[in-house]
């Protein structure tokens, strides 16, 4: 993973295009709930490896870390289309029986979303948005896609200029110019504040790359 991320990052600066990076920690079971034995954490994370091959690409890197953590390298795919991708594949895990022992084990699953160069220029610094935005989707409680916060201004010092894709983009600051986007884009771009977006039309951050 870690060779496929250096890989990927050269990649990056040198054809100018985002990739995303994204933790995944599977929940503890709610409240009320019987613990998982061994057996059947065992079983819940073959699952959710099984899940990470069904929604990735050839170009993608899915990994197992250690205990209940996952990680993700979403190759060439921008922050709005990795977020839809993650969602869905959370509403997945949510819906998903485990079998075990004649029992039907449910689990669900807490993401952190970062990409690059959006959400930060390093290696280390990727890795360390990713930790942080998942630390944020399980203080929520779980079950939920956290997204690292933009550094506006990297496109700009990396000398990216591409306009935004898709988007039918307005004079204005507001959040007017998300004619276009899908809902889940939409819902990305709507955490957003008005300087934000202004930032993010200026230095031509796009939204999406990915042609998949």
């Amino acid at each position: 993973f870690d060779d496929q991320l250096r890989r990927e990052i050269d990649l990056s600066l040198r054809e100018h295009r985002e990739f995303a990076v994204v933790y995944i920690h599977v929940d503890a079971p709610p409240a009320g709930s019987p613990p998982h034995d061994d057996a059947g954490r065992e079983r819940v994370f073959e699952a959710m490896a099984r899940l990470l091959r069904s929604n990735t690409r050839a170009m993608d890197a899915p990994c197992r870390l250690e205990g209940e953590r996952f990680a993700l390298l979403l190759s060439g795919m921008g922050l709005a289309t990795a977020h839809a991708r993650m969602e869905g594949m959370r509403r997945q895990c949510a819906t998903q029986l485990v079998p075990k022992g004649g029992a039907a084990l449910r689990f669900t699953v807490s993401m952190g979303l970062a990409s690059f160069p959006h959400t930060a220029q390093t290696q280390a610094g990727l890795l360390h948005a990713a930790e942080t935005a998942l630390a944020q989707a399980v203080q929520r409680g779980g079950n939920h896609v956290a997204l690292a916060s933009i550094a506006f201004g990297a496109s700009a010092h990396l000398g990216l200029s591409t306009p935004v894709a898709g988007a039918s983009v307005q004079g204005n600051a507001g959040k007017s110019y998300q004619t276009g986007l899908s809902a889940d884009q939409r819902k990305v771009l709507g955490a957003m504040s008005n300087e934000q977006i202004a930032e993010f039309k200026q230095f031509g951050d796009r939204v999406s790359r990915d042609s998949s």
